[in-house]
């Protein structure tokens, strides 16, 4: 049976307990928080092995790309068919570069996120030029398509790595909003893990989630409900029996594979249909009681 991620099965914990109190919470939506463009550190980190992990995937990428220009390797004529994300990827970045393809004009609803960022990239280049600022941006959108690829919701960056991003970014894009988030962030020592994050900025944390789930799964009215759900979490706001039940669905929806999900979703429909009250649910079987440290 295909388990669920790390982070999707905290959500279903926390879920859970929240089913507990059921009736509790604010009746309306009245907290409000005002948001401040993302810091440094506020991209959220996760263990050294998970960035290193990411880091290798880059490496590779990087191998491949060089070995197909020194002509050590070739690329497959079924190079669209290849499993291997990182072979993918170094074969688009090399075609491109070739020009024996060209940038599908829906690139952006590319599948994988992985390859969707090399067509990011192309279309940086083709925009720009190959210029030291597109690189940065192109290589810190590759590092997210990776970490939402490996299931890490956010990894943690070298120091300095975000403000060299947002330095490109406004380089590319001289906005007056890309000015402020720059200076915040250079002004920002001591930002919030992503955990501490969403307990110290429930709102700013809702919306970086919200923009998570949609790199992962795409900009879909499940999305939403995914991340709206997730915000009430974060917020305390309260939750009915119909906000779990919709929250079940638009899960099983964007992850097929999630047996647990849809097991929970079967059990929770029959307590509706049988008029029993979500709290009185017994899931022990389904998800564990997460253990006391």
């Amino acid at each position: 049976m295909k388990q669920p991620s790390i982070l999707l099965m905290c959500f279903y914990l926390t879920c859970l307990f929240v089913l507990s109190f059921l009736a509790c919470g604010d009746a309306e939506d009245t907290k409000t928080e005002t948001i401040r463009p993302l810091n440094p550190s506020d991209t959220p980190g996760s263990t050294t092995e998970s960035t290193g992990e990411v880091e290798a995937f880059i490496l590779r990428i990087e191998s491949v790309y060089v070995q197909l220009h020194a002509k050590k390797r070739a690329v497959p004529r079924n190079w669209e068919q290849v499993g291997d994300s990182v072979l993918r990827a170094a074969y688009v970045r090399f075609l491109i570069s070739k020009g024996k393809i060209t940038i599908p004009p829906n690139w952006v609803h590319t599948a994988d996120p992985v390859l969707r960022a090399e067509y990011h990239r192309a279309q940086l280049v083709k925009q720009f030029g190959n210029i030291p600022q597109v690189q940065i941006v192109a290589n810190w959108e590759l590092k997210r398509a990776i970490a939402s690829t490996m299931e890490i919701p956010w990894f943690s960056l070298k120091s300095g790595e975000y403000i060299a991003y947002l330095e490109a970014l406004y380089h590319l894009w001289p906005t007056e909003p890309n000015r402020i988030t720059l200076e915040n962030a250079r002004k920002s020592e001591n930002a919030p893990t992503y955990v501490e994050l969403r307990k110290e900025h429930p709102e700013l944390w809702a919306q970086l989630e919200r923009k998570r789930l949609i790199e992962e799964h795409g900009d879909t009215p499940h999305t939403h409900i995914v991340a709206d759900f997730h915000r009430k979490l974060a917020l305390d706001l309260r939750i009915t029996e119909e906000d779990y039940l919709a929250y079940l669905e638009a899960q099983v929806h964007l992850n097929p594979g999630d047996e647990i999900g849809k097991r929970l979703l079967e059990r929770f429909r029959k307590a509706k249909a049988d008029g029993i009250p979500f709290k009185d649910v017994k899931t022990d079987d389904i998800v564990p009681p997460k253990e006391n440290d």
